[in-house]
């Protein structure tokens, strides 16, 4: 799911800044592609029968859940440090699987027969930087918070996504990244996406006709806007475009459809809330765990203490590259807001430049008119000359 590109803003700048002809479209028009696309079912995938392996550090039975994909690995192997019940792992634990080409840890809480449904989990993927956390409430409702790190020599970056599953038709997500003031939402409703793209830091930006927020829709197989955007500026302007092959064409919504983007807006907040909520559950128990786990005493039998302690160190090594990257990023968003307040000011001047030049020219226009009024006329009727 990508942010609408420079090319659209700027077009969109463009159209809120002009003044055109606006054809109000009727409500069966409007709403004509989200219904149908509502009525698509999203194609469900076959359920997986669940596949386990054995601990190699567990002597007695314990069935830990895994996947093929981490069966096919090359040398995989796992380690489970929880406890183990009626040949399943059991209990707060991390699952440590490990192969030639992958690292992954899970921490979790595993009820009878291995079972996650209420349980929080939170995974760590040193091979790919990413950590995410989870909690699942029922079979298909799950809460997700996604911390994916880019740690390339002078470009590093963090990008957080927390969503909500509903069911496999459902999904509300929003994505953004502590270097950037503009984050985007997602609600996904069958096979239509609506998506929500607004700017927070509104001090950086100059251009009164620059969109704020951007409302569209997307078709969910393809991730393209489709339809219709409504795209609100700086200055308040609140414009409705219909896209086409040529672009985008100025047109007047009805309320029916305003209506609808607005709840699905509403909908998605509420939803985003409950995620959050659910995922510090999971940040909970992570705290915990790792309060046992990294006290120093904590071991796994036949795993390297270096690889059994990595996860209580290893966010350590992205620290000083964070930190340089706030800095710069706050640097530079301390010039934009400069160069906005400069070019608030040079508009002000000017505003203020155009206003005493109307000023002047319709004092002009009036000392002209006084003075036309002023001026003697005379004209003769049957003999007698009159002046005025």
């Amino acid at each position: 799911m990508k942010i609408t590109c420079i090319a659209t803003v700027a077009l969109i700048i463009t159209m809120l800044s002009g003044c055109t002809t606006t054809p109000s479209i009727p409500p069966d028009e409007a709403l004509s592609f989200i219904q149908a696309q509502e009525r698509l079912k999203t194609n469900h995938q076959k359920k997986q029968l669940p596949l386990y392996t054995q601990p190699v550090n567990k002597l007695i039975p314990c069935k830990l859940p895994t996947t093929q994909e981490q069966l096919n690995r090359r040398n995989f192997r796992s380690y489970w440090d929880g406890q183990c019940k009626n040949g399943y792992a059991y209990g707060l634990g991390r699952d440590i699987a490990i192969s030639d080409t992958h690292h992954v840890e899970e921490i979790t809480i595993y009820k009878e027969d291995g079972k996650l449904e209420m349980s929080p989990a939170v995974t760590y993927d040193f091979v790919h930087k990413k950590v995410s956390y989870s909690y699942r409430e029922q079979k298909d409702t799950q809460s997700y918070f996604l911390e994916e790190i880019n740690d390339q020599p002078g470009n590093f970056s963090i990008n957080y996504s927390l969503g909500y599953i509903k069911n496999a038709n459902s999904l509300y997500a929003m994505n953004w990244n502590p270097f950037s003031f503009r984050r985007t939402t997602f609600n996904k409703s069958n096979s239509v996406v609506y998506r929500y793209q607004e700017t927070e830091e509104l001090a950086v930006i100059n251009d009164p006709n620059y969109p704020i927020s951007i409302y569209d829709t997307l078709d969910s197989k393809t991730m393209k806007a489709v339809g219709y955007v409504i795209a609100s500026s700086v200055a308040g302007v609140v414009r409705h475009f219909r896209l086409s092959e040529g672009g985008y064409e100025t047109v007047k919504l009805p309320p029916e459809y305003l209506s609808l983007i607005m709840e699905k807006l509403k909908e998605t907040k509420e939803m985003l809330r409950v995620a959050s909520s659910n995922i510090e559950r999971a940040k909970k128990m992570e705290r915990e765990y790792l309060y046992l786990a990294c006290n120093g005493k904590h071991k796994i039998t036949g795993l390297d203490k270096g690889i059994s302690n990595k996860i209580c160190v290893w966010r350590n090594q992205f620290q000083d590259s964070f930190k340089i990257a706030k800095k710069e990023y706050n640097e530079k968003l301390e010039k934009f807001k400069e160069v906005a307040r400069t070019q608030s000011e040079q508009r002000k001047i000017q505003e203020q430049l155009h206003y005493q030049k109307r000023m002047a020219q319709a004092a002009e226009r009036q000392a002209r008119a006084a003075e036309r009024n002023n001026r003697i006329s005379c004209y003769s009727n049957y003999g007698i000359t009159t002046c005025y």
